[in-house]
């Protein structure tokens, strides 16, 4: 029988305080990068969060995940009020994986106006 230690696998990157310069989504820019050593088959979490400072209301922040599980589309989000400038994100899904080496990006743009990354992280976990 395998112990919860035989397949536990943990970890994350964290960053903070990054302008967003990027203004496309043909050149986004990396907020967040990791690589993992080479892992073994079986059922991972991916997740990330990060928290943004809008310097205005009504303009998107445009992000998704690069790397090995890429989304297909950009999300966004921004500040509806002026007096409610912070947002925050945290999103994660399971994936079965092969095993090798797993890279987990996070890449933003913003068409107009100013957005600071107060931090971000990504992360890779084993649940199974």
């Amino acid at each position: 029988m395998a112990e919860l230690f035989d397949i536990a696998f943990y970890q994350f990157e964290k960053v903070s305080a990054v302008n967003i310069t990027a203004t496309s989504d043909a050149s986004p820019q990396t907020v967040v990068t990791m690589t993992t050593p080479s892992l073994p088959a079986g059922d991972y979490n991916i997740a990330y969060s990060f928290q943004a400072t809008h310097g205005t209301k009504n303009q998107p922040l445009f992000f998704k995940t690069g790397g090995t599980f890429s989304d297909a589309a950009y999300f966004s989000n921004s500040a509806a009020d002026a007096d409610e400038n912070v947002q925050n994100r945290l999103y994660g899904f399971p994936k079965t994986f092969a095993g090798g080496v797993i890279t987990l990006e996070l890449l933003m743009y913003k068409t107009t106006g100013a957005t600071v990354i107060d931090f971000a992280d990504v992360i890779v976990s084993r649940v199974g």
